[in-house]
């Protein structure tokens, strides 16, 4: 990805870290993965 060309290493974990504390932060712990499973539903639904 052009991210790792641009962004160091290091400061993409850092970014990513952020992302997952606020995400549990404003969403709530197993959030994340419920809507995927969801989502993964929906798709298996109206792939039919």
């Amino acid at each position: 990805p052009m991210a790792d060309q641009v962004i160091p290493e290091r400061e993409q974990a850092a970014i990513l870290n952020a992302f997952e504390g606020a995400e549990l932060e404003v969403a709530g712990p197993g959030v994340h993965q419920q809507l995927i499973a969801e989502l993964e539903q929906l798709e298996a639904a109206t792939a039919k």
